[in-house]
């Protein structure tokens, strides 16, 4: 039986799934309120059912790169921020091997005139005289691309395919002229440096496909049409006082059921939609969707928050999904792995999501 692997469709997403939660750090400019939040993001695959075991296999490709990427990639499952995920020598659930067709270093100058100076004595009396020269910029380019396959350990069924073409370049500058003082010489580009960085980027891309990671959420909020107690509950924000600032934004929506006058939409919908954006930060997706939702109803020509409506839907179904990656249980490398209590409602596709 052909077995998909569960794939998270975060195309859409400009909010993500948050579990475990940093620091909120957040910034004034002008008339914009912005409060920024470290989170982690889901994997875009579902271990779980595989038995949450990963093995880092064979790649082909030049010797050194191979090695790079797999020890890199392997660091990395290893160092996970999700602690139930296993590296395995061998009979992972899901292996990734693959291939590095391309390593190919590239370099080109780019010469501008210049003007430099030397000395010469005229009239038995030293001066500086100008004269051409030409300054030259090297750019020295690695150019790789990375095949990684994930396959399903106990079948060995390719389940999908990422291929990342990645660009690590570096400018050095160097100058000639007829003078010996107008020589400066390049310094040496590395292109084990370069190569390296290169890799490191493929290497990241997919480790999103596999690993959760870190990531920065940023949320604005309105003015409420001046109203004091909308900038009080943003100064809250600020000072990670999340109960307070929801609390002064309620003071401004007053009653939820009551009718709004005219007069007063801006206001009250700008105010239910900054508590919306403080009820997401603290978990309550339902609140905040029913905040939206009034926050649409009264003031409809606002996209915006239309599209964080829809972005919250996928924010709270991937918290559940990243609380079920980060929570199943792992056994010790060979042994029996317990399922997960729930199995998680995402669609499946043996197609590459494209990243």
């Amino acid at each position: 039986m052909k077995r998909s692997i569960p794939f998270v469709d975060v195309s859409r997403l400009r909010l993500v799934a948050a579990v475990a939660v940093g620091a909120l750090l957040t910034s004034a400019t002008g008339c914009a309120r912005v409060a920024r939040l470290d989170i982690v993001r889901p994997a875009l695959i579902n271990a779980a059912p595989f038995g949450n075991t990963y093995q880092v296999h064979a790649f082909e490709g030049d010797v050194e790169s191979v090695l790079y990427v797999q020890s890199a990639l392997r660091n990395r499952i290893a160092n996970s921020l999700n602690r139930s995920i296993a590296l395995v020598e061998v009979q992972g659930g899901l292996v990734f091997m693959g291939s590095i067709p391309r390593v190919e270093y590239f370099q080109r100058d780019v010469a501008r005139d210049a003007r430099c100076t030397h000395r010469e004595r005229v009239n038995g009396r030293e001066r500086d005289v100008e004269h051409r020269c030409v300054e030259i910029t090297r750019i020295g380019e690695v150019q790789t691309r990375v095949e990684f396959r994930i396959v399903q350990g106990s079948t060995g069924q390719v389940l999908a395919t990422r291929v990342y073409d990645s660009t690590e370049s570096v400018r050095v500058r160097g100058r000639t002229g007829p003078y010996g003082a107008d020589f400066i010489p390049f310094p040496i580009i590395d292109q084990r440096v370069l190569r390296d960085g290169a890799l490191e980027d493929a290497i990241e891309r997919f480790s999103r496909v596999i690993l959760p990671w870190r990531d920065q959420l940023e949320l604005n909020f309105e003015g409420c049409a001046g109203d004091g107690r909308c900038g009080q509950g943003y100064e809250a924000v600020r000072a990670n006082n999340l109960e307070a600032a929801e609390s002064l934004f309620t003071s401004v929506v007053g009653d939820d059921n009551a009718p709004v006058a005219e007069q007063q939409r801006e206001r009250v919908g700008e105010a239910h939609y900054n508590r919306a954006m403080v009820r997401t930060i603290r978990g309550n997706y339902v609140g905040a969707s029913a905040d939206l939702q009034r926050a649409i109803g009264l003031l409809p020509g606002r996209e915006l928050y239309r599209a964080r409506l829809r972005e919250l839907e996928f924010f709270a179904r991937d918290q559940q999904l990243l609380r079920q990656q980060m929570a199943s249980p792992v056994a010790p490398s060979g042994g029996e792995v317990a399922p997960p209590q729930t199995q998680p409602q995402q669609p499946q596709t043996e197609q590459p999501l494209a990243l």
